[in-house]
């Protein structure tokens, strides 16, 4: 019996690796084939923004499916020009957010540098920013009032970077400046996952992190989307939407909200 135990332990964890490798470069094999297909449709049509916001949900849509993502959606997604503002768990935010409304996204610079998908990302419009750069801030900041002028969904992580959770982080001012100044409508939206371990934290390579997370059949993730906000200042606007997600992440979460 021990042994039959122990060799069904070491058929899962094969075909757990299995799986995840399979997965991820079926993952860079979709990702070739986006940004293949927007060249070749950039080629024929004028409307690149347009083009590019139909390939990137195209693409969300097949990954998370082939990574046996599950969403649980709650609220609706927003329809016309908005400010999604969330928190930050994973990676796979981007992804599970694109599935449900088109935008491009607020990004660090160094994703803009991984392989495979940092080439995808500047071909789908994304704006890149190195936070430590006041310069890099500003031009991302005019960069983004440009795309929502234009009519094109933006998505940002306020916070900066993943965490684990539970609860959230403290938001930076900046967005909300620019939305503050220009009348764009924001509308907050929280995601838990199902497992605290699907974060992408600390020092977990991008490689590392998918084949253990994505050796498991399904990953549930579960994704709130708020109230259109406006408001006449900055800290107000800012204060709505962290009050906002903590709310929603403490009853996904099962924890106290956080002082603010």
């Amino acid at each position: 019996m021990p042994f039959q135990k122990s060799w069904a332990r070491s058929c899962a964890s094969v075909g757990g690796q299995l799986r995840a490798s399979s997965r991820l470069l079926w993952l860079i094999a979709l990702t070739q084939a986006a940004k293949a297909a927007l060249r070749a449709r950039l080629l024929l049509r004028d409307d690149a923004s347009l083009i590019r916001l139909e390939l990137a949900q195209l693409w969300a849509r097949c990954a998370v499916r082939t990574l046996g993502v599950t969403i649980h959606c709650r609220g609706e997604p927003p329809i016309g020009r908005v400010l999604l503002v969330a928190n930050h768990r994973s990676y796979m935010d981007v992804p599970v957010l694109l599935s449900r409304v088109p935008v491009t996204f607020l990004a660090k610079a160094e994703i803009g540098e991984w392989p495979v998908f940092g080439g995808a990302a500047r071909l789908l419009g994304a704006v890149f920013v190195r936070r430590e750069q006041p310069e890099s801030r500003y031009a991302a900041r005019v960069a983004t009032a440009r795309l929502l002028a234009g009519g094109i969904s933006v998505a940002a992580f306020p916070e900066g970077t993943t965490s684990r959770g539970p609860g959230l982080g403290s938001f930076a001012p900046g967005l909300f400046a620019v939305a503050e100044k220009n009348g764009f409508p924001v509308v907050p939206v929280a995601i838990a996952y199902a497992l605290r371990d699907d974060a992408w934290v600390d020092a977990d390579s991008f490689v590392q992190h998918f084949l253990r997370r994505f050796a498991h059949r399904t990953l549930h993730v579960h994704v709130v989307f708020g109230p259109v906000l406006h408001s006449d200042t900055e800290p107000r606007l800012r204060d709505a939407a962290w009050c906002w997600i903590a709310e929603r992440l403490a009853e996904l979460e099962g924890v106290a909200p956080l002082p603010r």
